[in-house]
């Protein structure tokens, strides 16, 4: 069996799984069968008495089922036999006569965690990389081996919703909390552990403790209303656009009242329809496009960064301090201000929990002299930011690469009195930098190909998902976001109640509205992008009077950080409380309610649906999209359709810009344009390779 190891300690028998010319232990049928063959004969082997099941590769359990296996599904039957067949392996492990003990350590995720679940003791390392969770939720499918049946029985039914809903990874120590896993130990000492409590298991002196099985889910009242409360949370987020989730509940829902057999046939049979969803279908697709992108394929580079340097301790610098020191690399903050930097400090130490050696903060940019890559995140002007970088120059090193953080400033005009303008590039991170997985690396016609491929670099080892864009005002993400914000502005000014207009977004699947983004973005951060893009885009691009803006700024209505943008931010706490339950949208904002009613624009069209805004909102974002490939600011398709769903929420589920396009047909989608074109203005006519596309 060229993908295992087998050696016998005593009367325990220890199978190692090393997927052959492979970094991960990847589960296939094929990888099930031998397996299945080894349970068989050690089943009549007299001589063993249990079984260890363990990794042979670093870090790595078993990271799931080989997912390009999903995308070859012809029919719902092929997929369901799929399912079954899985789930008789599992079944076959957890009947086995003889204590089986999985043994790991690293990545234990999808039908990797469904193996653990069908043995019969779980011991986990402390490792940082090991990391248990069924994730197939996010992947618009369900857990296809049994998972939606023995994690409920192994930990209960409240606690296993949250991990089969959301895909949440846990650690050792938190899967142990939870009754996931039975102990937990040093790496170096796991073989150890698991031969001991395998032998122990036999012996009778280890008995693991279990939950008593639940009642019949119609005897029991406190199941029955997790299951109602879960369904009822996933339905109002998911606005009935992810399916799977639904369908999870469902089949745990079976399994409680009808016993394990019935759960396991409705989880094939949900695993089946799920898989020929087109919302299964993207989601996967992204998940290929996203790994695609950890890896720096196309800018490689010899240079090792290890000295980043951040200019600027303001909310974006000091995020990116912090996710360069998680990534161990040694980190100097500058600022003029030293109150600045003293709170970047206690914001990154919060977030760290420790003492920070590797943290140098200072007020002196000659402090920056041994970095290797240096980020400036000060205010978005570009004068601040040419002055900036031609003062810093001097002190940074020959093979230094400089980045500018910025959302919309192209970097050829940053870099306009560089001496040296082959070693800057733009590196667009979006907040909160910690939480928030795209990174835009922007490179001009003079970025070296070694300047680019550092900062990507840089951001791989961030854990960011990194597209190359071309320099270009307003690069790719923010190109396409301001016509979105711009039209529900507009769109505002026409009467239409800004609650009514997130609350459209969000049904159609964005997972904030326009209007809360651009009270959490800020009103006088977007309205400067907006006016930094305005002379390269000109009416096309912004329709809303930039003096409405203005005005808002005027009044001190600035979005959250100021307590009051279109909503206000200020309500006591038992007020939030209940709005929470209730399910009710904030109080807007009375000065804000003015200005829109002071400026208020008759509506074009008298008779205006609720398809017809959402539709207003999305082609111009999506008509931009085009317009940036046919200009080649991204480079593919595929690029955009990232960029688009990690960088700005755009709905997963429909798989990006282009996807949606291919989807609605690209013929009807200009059709739409042309429509909102006769009514509304030139700012929605179509692209031309959008034309192109329809023609075809």
């Amino acid at each position: 069996m060229s993908n295992f190891n087998v050696t016998k300690r005593n009367e325990v028998a220890v199978l190692s799984f090393d997927t052959a010319e492979s970094k991960l232990n990847i589960l296939s049928h094929q990888i099930l069968a031998e397996i299945d063959d080894f349970i068989d004969q050690l089943e009549k082997d007299e001589a063993t008495k249990a079984i260890v099941f363990i990794s042979g590769k670093k870090d790595n359990f078993i990271a799931g089922a080989n997912i390009e296996d999903f995308l070859t599904f012809k029919s719902l039957n092929e997929a369901v036999i799929y399912s079954q067949k899985a789930q008789a392996f599992m079944n076959k492990l957890e009947g086995s006569a003889k204590p089986i003990v999985c043994a790991i350590n690293g990545v234990c995720l999808g039908g990797g965690l469904e193996t653990a679940l069908a043995c019969h003791y779980r011991i986990a390392t402390d490792n940082p990389k090991t990391r248990l969770g069924l994730p197939e939720v996010t992947l618009g499918i369900l857990p296809a081996a049994g998972g939606t049946q023995r994690l409920p029985r192994l930990v209960g039914l409240a606690k296993s919703l949250p991990l089969l809903l959301t895909g949440k990874r846990l650690n050792a120590n938190e899967a142990k909390n939870l009754g996931l896993v039975d102990y937990v130990c040093g790496t170096e000492g796991l073989l150890e552990t698991a031969i001991d409590a395998a032998e122990r298991l036999v012996s009778g002196n280890l008995k693991p403790k279990r939950l008593k099985q639940n009642p019949s889910l119609l005897t029991n009242t406190k199941d029955w209303v997790i299951l109602r409360k879960a369904k009822s949370d996933v339905e109002k987020k998911t606005h009935g656009h992810y399916p799977a989730p639904v369908a999870i509940i469902d089949a745990v829902e079976r399994g409680i009242k009808d016993g394990m057999k019935a759960g396991l046939s409705i989880e094939a049979q949900k695993f089946g329809e799920l898989s020929q969803t087109s919302q299964a279908q993207n989601l996967i697709r992204l998940f290929f496009l996203q790994t695609a992108r950890k890896k720096n394929t196309q800018f490689k580079t010899d240079r090792r960064v290890s000295h980043v340097g951040v200019l600027g301790a303001g909310f974006m610098g000091a995020g990116i301090a912090l996710v360069s020191l998680k990534s161990k690399y040694d980190v100097t903050l500058v600022d003029i201000d030293a109150n600045a930097l003293g709170k970047a400090e206690r914001s990154i130490s919060k977030e760290i929990g420790d003492v920070i050696p590797r943290l140098t903060s200072s007020t002196n940019i000659e402090r920056l002299k041994n970095c290797d890559l240096v980020i400036e995140a000060v205010f978005e002007d570009i004068a601040v930011k040419r002055d900036i970088l031609v003062k810093i120059e001097p002190h940074l090193p020959e093979h230094c690469v400089f980045a500018s953080n910025t959302s919309a400033i192209p970097i050829h005009e940053i870099a306009q009195n560089s001496a040296r303008k082959d070693r800057i590039v733009g590196m667009h991170y979006f907040s909160p930098v910690h939480k928030m997985p795209l990174l835009e690396v922007i490179r001009t016609k003079e970025s070296s190909n070694d300047a680019v491929g550092t900062a990507v670099d840089v951001g791989l080892r961030q854990g960011k998902t990194v597209i190359v864009v071309r320099d270009s005002p307003g690069f790719y993400t923010s190109r396409i976001l301001t016509p979105y914000m711009d039209e529900a502005i507009a769109i505002a000014l026409e009467g239409i109640d800004p609650r009514e207009i997130d609350s459209y977004m969000e049904e159609f699947g964005f997972p904030v509205g326009p209007i809360t983004l651009l009270d959490e973005v800020g009103i006088d951060v977007a309205h400067h992008a907006t006016k930094e893009l305005m002379p390269h885009f000109g009416s096309r691009f912004v329709t809303v009077d930039p003096a409405v803006m203005d005005l808002m700024i005027e009044s001190g209505i600035l979005g959250r950080k100021g307590k009051s943008g279109f909503y206000l931010y200020d309500e006591p706490m038992p007020m939030k409380l209940i709005k929470d339950v209730i399910g009710s949208h904030r109080s807007l904002n009375p000065k804000m309610k003015e200005i829109l009613d002071t400026h208020y624009k008759a509506p074009v069209l008298r008779s205006i649906t609720a398809q017809d805004i959402q539709l207003r909102m999305v082609l111009r974002m999506v008509n931009e999209a085009a317009l940036c490939l046919q200009e080649q600011v991204i480079a593919s398709e595929e690029d955009g359709d990232i960029g688009a769903v990690m960088g700005l929420g755009f709905p997963a589920f429909l798989g990006g810009p282009f996807q949606y396009i291919k989807k609605e047909g690209a013929a009807r989608i200009v059709a739409n344009l042309r429509r909102f074109a006769d009514h509304f203005g030139p700012h929605f006519e179509p692209a031309p390779l959008l034309v192109d596309m329809g023609k075809k």
